[in-house]
């Protein structure tokens, strides 16, 4: 028997039974799966996208002719369309297409997105994810598969429909983002690990081949699965299944015990996102050297990686600013050695303004005196970003920044960035200030200061896009930044099962050493 099918890559192959054939199918019955899951997104959309009979654009699908289309006030409509109106001002921005029944109405880009999406999940024309609608379509009309009028008359209409299609998932990304819950109560497709799978660009291909690896223990993978499927014996879910009289947790109540302190009446709940983080007082040592073990692989990455002009000051070590200022390798990079000046007083007379009008920390707010303005410099000085990069060609610095959160949410990047752009606002302009306001050299031109954020979440999700605007920002070829972000989640996945692993044995009486072992077989 010979088999004939359509590769990830839009190649028709044909063979007989063999592992290619099995691949095949395996991917094929992914693809009707997922298909099937996303069929239960197109209600849910509906009914969170359309109010008072507006249909409202996704962020995927919003462009140059949506700007004049949101003008129209669309009201809903009987008939099949939905939105058609011949008045002139719902014509801006809506094409005009013919029907089999020869009337030639204005359809918007909305309505047209909609009718796509609804074509999209139809498993009668086949896999969407991975073709454009217009190759859909062939395909269908290949197989005798009658394609609606309609859809082919929109996809004339509107080219800029027919592309690859990803709106699916980047409206995944959309709902939760615009859900007024936060978190949102219920998944966009099934489940909420579904939704985490399918948020696009955020190196879900490391994951899977992590996941698929035969040479990794299969306790690690078993992990990783329990991580990403919300269901390991944390203190949350235990509670939840009826295994543990309570959701607080353990490490914490055991840390306020060790320490002699008093034990609070309401402890933190124990969830997976708690046990990652600093707030977990019996697992503060090991997130800490979780974090520096991907931060360090992932500077020294670059280092190796970028051009020679590139400088990493603190590769070997941390830095406050007040030590930093004072380097010979930040001086000899800044050309400050003719410097006459004190500049810790000058950066601080700078910056004074915008630092003492930042939000007091949880544990200023406890204190009974009234804060100096002493205590606010030494605050400053006390400072020490991850690290600190020069290109002094160029005249540029960059404040580095590396954050381990959990990436269980969409949102986690964007909340992660804007509590680190705070922290160190006031030193990127008072530096850049600072240094523009004096001669540091002969050569024309100002100087730059800009702060980068590295995010690489728990279970291995980095933006795709987002990485590589930073990296070639720290003058790394385009051509490796794909295997530094390959080796950065792989990295991330591997320091997320030596802190599960340590999690567990303190959980269970054991005596562990906070070892710095990652996972075998997940870095290579």
């Amino acid at each position: 028997m010979v088999y004939s099918w359509t590769d990830k890559h839009g190649k028709q192959r044909c063979g007989t039974w063999s592992r290619g054939v099995r691949q095949a199918f395996k991917w094929g019955a992914a693809h009707a799966y997922l298909q099937k899951s996303l069929g239960r997104v197109l209600p849910k959309w509906k009914s969170t996208s359309t109010e008072n009979g507006s249909v409202q654009l996704t962020s995927a699908i919003r462009s140059k002719h949506a700007e004049h289309t949101l003008q129209c006030l669309e009201k809903l409509r009987n008939n099949r369309l939905g939105v058609m109106e011949s008045s002139q001002n719902c014509r801006r921005g809506a094409r005009q297409i013919r029907l089999e029944d020869g009337s030639q109405p204005f359809v918007t880009i909305q309505t047209a997105t909609k009718e796509l999406l609804a074509f999209d999940l139809s498993p009668k024309f086949g896999p969407f994810m991975s073709r454009t609608r217009q190759e859909r379509i062939a395909r269908a009309l290949n197989f005798d598969i009658q394609v609606p009028h309609l859809i082919t008359e929109i996809v004339r209409v509107f080219p800029e429909l027919a592309t690859p299609n990803e709106s699916w998932l980047d409206l995944i990304d959309a709902r939760h983002h615009n859900s007024p819950e936060n978190p949102p109560a219920r998944a966009i497709t099934s489940t909420f690990t579904l939704d985490f799978l399918l948020r696009p660009k955020e190196s879900r291909a490391v994951l899977g081949s992590v996941i698929r690896d035969k040479n990794i223990r299969h306790q690690t993978r078993r992990r990783l699965i329990q991580v990403i499927t919300g269901t390991f014996p944390t203190g949350k879910w235990l509670h939840k299944i009826g295994k543990h009289p309570t959701a607080a947790c353990e490490l914490c109540r055991k840390a306020y015990i060790a320490q002699h302190r008093p034990v609070p009446e309401f402890l933190p709940i124990q969830s997976m996102a708690h046990i990652q983080s600093a707030e977990c007082l019996g697992m503060t040592d090991m997130v800490t050297k979780a974090h520096h073990m991907c931060w360090e692989e992932l500077q020294q990455d670059l280092m190796k990686n970028s051009q020679a002009r590139m400088k990493f000051i603190t590769i070997h070590q941390e830095m406050s600013f007040k030590t930093l200022i004072s380097h010979e390798d930040f001086i000899r990079e800044l050309k400050l050695e003719t410097e006459l000046h004190d500049p810790l007083e000058e950066i601080w007379n700078v910056a004074r303004d915008q630092e003492m009008s930042r939000e007091l920390t949880e544990e200023e707010k406890t204190l009974t005196q009234p804060l100096s303005e002493q205590h606010f410099e030494d605050r400053f000085w006390r400072r020490r970003p991850d690290g600190i990069a020069i290109n002094g060609k160029d005249k540029a610095v960059f404040v580095l920044e590396f954050t381990r959160p959990d990436d269980s949410r969409d949102d986690f990047i964007t909340r992660t960035e804007e509590r680190k752009n705070e922290r160190y606002r006031s030193f990127v302009n008072a530096l850049t200030s600072w240094l523009n306001c004096r001669p540091t050299s002969e050569e024309e031109g100002a100087w730059k200061v800009e702060q980068i954020n590295f995010t690489t979440g728990v279970r291995g999700s980095i933006d795709e896009v987002a990485f590589s605007k930073n990296l070639a920002k720290l003058l790394v070829p385009a051509i490796k930044v794909k295997a530094i972000r390959e080796r950065q989640a792989r990295r991330a996945l591997a320091t997320l099962d030596t802190v599960l692993k340590f999690y567990r044995a303190l959980t269970y009486g054991h005596a562990p050493s906070q070892s710095t072992v990652l996972a075998p077989g997940i870095v290579g």
